[in-house]
């Protein structure tokens, strides 16, 4: 399989690895507050509309929200062990990582296909889902990279003279 021994081509894979959990940690962050922020910013319109609101509407974005949040809730533990793996250089949180992220992945290339599929061609849609697709891809075998360089060095392990 396809190794690498930098992340993007000049940073080393660990340090690659953890700006990549890093970066993960602090949008998974971000992605549940937003979530949790607009699923209490619908009950309150919903609450307090004098407007008529349409239901099935108001429901289906209860429904993407929840759906959302319960992705995240995963997503979040899943960071926090990618990063907690590298920094104590435990193999078995950077595979469950891996293992959910190949997952991810998968599901996310699925819904991609199923999406040009059933709704008319749009070309800024598919290049940006194709690009984020790759970059998914690229992190797994960067991530996968520093996970099999791991089995046989320490890495915070300090020479004393």
């Amino acid at each position: 399989m396809l190794e690498f021994s930098t992340c993007c081509f000049c940073v080393p894979l660990r340090i690659g690895c953890l700006i990549l959990g890093y970066l993960h940690l602090v949008a998974a962050s971000v992605l549940t507050i937003i979530t949790i922020l607009t699923l209490t910013a619908v009950g309150a319109v919903v609450a307090n509309s004098d407007i008529q609101v349409n239901q099935s509407v108001v429901d289906a974005l209860i429904a993407i929200s929840v759906i959302v949040l319960l992705l995240l809730v995963i997503l979040l533990p899943a960071s926090i062990m990618f990063v907690v793996g590298l920094h104590k250089e435990r193999r078995l949180y950077v595979k469950i990582y891996l293992i959910y992220y190949l997952i991810f992945t998968i599901l996310y290339f699925i819904m991609f296909i199923v999406r040009c599929s059933t709704l008319p061609p749009d070309l800024s849609y598919t290049l940006t889902t194709l690009a984020e697709i790759l970059l998914s891809v690229y992190f797994l075998l960067v991530i996968r990279s520093h996970w099999v360089a791991m089995d046989g060095s320490n890495f915070n392990s300090s020479q004393r003279v």
